[in-house]
């Protein structure tokens, strides 16, 4: 499941830095043609045990590129991971339906380890030179800083500052925080604590 959540997260990215969630469907499982009067009566448990199976619905925010709709981002979404079966929530929106278990242990994943986990690999990407030392957030994801050795970031900041977007945005959603109450205040400091980005 983490691993689906970092490649939701590589993804979106990638898909909204070209012109600078994640879900997990509930997966129905084919059984072979009945060939006793017990066959009916395993589908029929089946079919019990998916409708009681409660799924909540995910909504994240799409990082659109430039002219970009959201049903085309849906469409390239669909289309790199069919397992994901997004559909359109509303103009710069997306959600996917996800089992209310699988949405909680996730959130649990993240928790633990998940967070720290993606935002270590991704003050450590080499492509980012290592000019990014260290981070800090606030429990809920609302607030991000990453610290920097280097004020001359340019556009590494700007992709550090989206990708971190991305991270706190499918945090909130899979934490149900409503769209219009979801925020993201995002900083990258020196090592004496003067604000780099965004310029003051």
């Amino acid at each position: 499941m983490m691993k689906k959540i970092f490649l939701l997260l590589v993804f979106s990215t990638a898909l909204a830095t070209t012109a600078c969630g994640n879900n997990v469907s509930a997966k129905k499982t084919k059984t072979a043609a009945p060939t006793s009067a017990s066959s009916d009566m395993l589908e029929e448990k089946e079919v019990k045990a998916t409708q009681s199976a409660k799924m909540t619905e995910i909504v994240y925010l799409a990082m659109l590129s430039y002219n970009q709709t959201i049903d085309d981002f849906v469409i390239k979404l669909n289309e790199k991971d069919s397992d994901f079966n997004a559909s359109v929530y509303d103009d710069k929106h997306y959600s996917v339906m996800m089992l209310e278990s699988e949405r909680k242990s996730t959130v649990d994943a993240l928790k633990k380890t998940g967070i720290d986990e993606n935002l270590e690999k991704l003050i450590s990407n080499e492509k980012y030179e290592g000019i990014f030392t260290h981070y800090e957030y606030t429990k809920d994801l609302k607030s991000i800083t990453l610290y920097s050795n280097s004020a001359e970031g340019g556009m590494k900041f700007v992709e550090a500052a989206i990708n971190v977007g991305v991270l706190s945005d499918v945090y909130q959603a899979l934490s149900l925080v409503p769209i219009d109450r979801r925020k993201y205040d995002f900083k990258i400091v020196d090592n004496t604590g003067n604000v780099i980005y965004p310029t003051p």
